[in-house]
């Protein structure tokens, strides 16, 4: 498989190792339609950042994607990727599960049977660990469509459906990102005190503009925006280190 290399995503990838961080990353891509292996927008790979004095991946906990066949899936839009950690002192180890659901308001049908395959695959895979966390652009809509398309027994940290989108027109804004947890399970790792926090990207990006050019984010230009930055508002929520965890 022969990849053309992008040189603005090498340039963030380089930027990320300047601050500490190691990455994982997918195997290959993965697609909605019958082609993948491409260099286009067609398919996504899974990537995750980490600090190595924080965490490090564990490989006898599963991990991998989700389903052998990564291009136009019945379960999966984009067939989902695990990926195994374990903490430097050994008392937490976690699974998180990237997803990107099936967009707009007519697929609500889609993202539950996405997100009821994830956790049907978790439960197959839960003899060795416990702690499944499924995390991503999930495109819900609202409140009515979060409560009937979590997973049995599974709790999203944003609840209250905050909007985590960029676009400023109040009709535009959407809850699509989520981190869901098994309550049972789980929930002692994540720390439910620590109010899942949605970051302005627009204000926090500010500052670092260098460019002569306007800042595209005042005024905002949505197109511009994402092209330099992102559509959606990072998400932060916090892990608990425990004195043992589960085996």
């Amino acid at each position: 498989m022969l990849i053309q290399p992008d040189d603005e995503s090498a340039a963030f990838f380089d930027a990320m190792k300047n601050q500490g961080f190691e990455y994982l990353l997918s195997s290959e891509d993965t697609g909605t339609g019958d082609q993948i292996h491409s260099s286009g927008t067609s398919t996504e790979w899974w990537v995750t950042f980490f600090k190595p004095s924080r965490v490090s991946p564990a490989n006898d906990i599963p991990a991998g994607f989700l389903a052998d066949d990564r291009s136009n899936h019945d379960d999966y839009e984009r067939v989902p990727w695990a990926f195994a950690f374990r903490s430097s002192n050994n008392k937490l180890d976690f699974v998180l599960i990237s997803v990107h659901l099936m967009p707009d308001a007519g697929n609500s049908d889609r993202r539950k049977h996405e997100l009821d395959a994830i956790s049907a695959w978790i439960n197959a895979h839960n003899q060795s660990e416990k702690d499944f966390i499924i995390l991503g652009d999930m495109n819900i809509e609202d409140k009515e469509e979060l409560d009937e398309a979590t997973p049995q027994g599974y709790q999203s940290l944003n609840d209250e459906c905050r909007k985590t989108n960029t676009l400023m027109t109040p009709n535009k804004g959407r809850s699509y990102d989520h981190v869901m947890y098994n309550v049972a399970s789980t929930e002692g790792e994540i720390d439910t005190q620590f109010d899942l926090h949605v970051i302005d990207v627009i204000d926090v990006m500010k500052s670092f503009w260098t460019s002569s050019d306007p800042y595209p984010g005042d005024p905002y230009d949505h197109n511009l925006f994402k092209q330099y930055y992102s559509d959606h508002h990072p998400v932060v929520f916090k892990m608990v280190t425990l004195s043992q965890d589960d085996d």
